[in-house]
C-alpha cells in the first residue's frame, strides 16, 4: 500500500487471472462487462460496471 512517502511490503496492484475476477465479482454489486486478452501475452484489460 501506498500513502503518500509511506509504503508497505504491500504491492500496489492485484493482478488477478480473468477466472480469478470473475469469482471475486460473482457475488459483488460489480458486473463483468467485457474482458478483452492481449493477443501478444498474457494481459487483458477488464471493464466493470456497478
Amino acid at each position: 500500500m501506498r500513502d503518500g512517502a509511506t509504503t508497505t511490503p504491500w504491492f500496489d496492484y492485484w493482478l488477478a487471472t480473468p477466472d480469478e475476477l470473475r469469482a471475486a465479482v460473482a457475488e459483488s454489486a460489480w458486473t463483468l462487462e467485457a474482458l478483452e486478452r492481449d493477443p501478444a501475452g498474457p494481459g487483458y484489460i477488464a471493464r466493470l460496471r456497478c
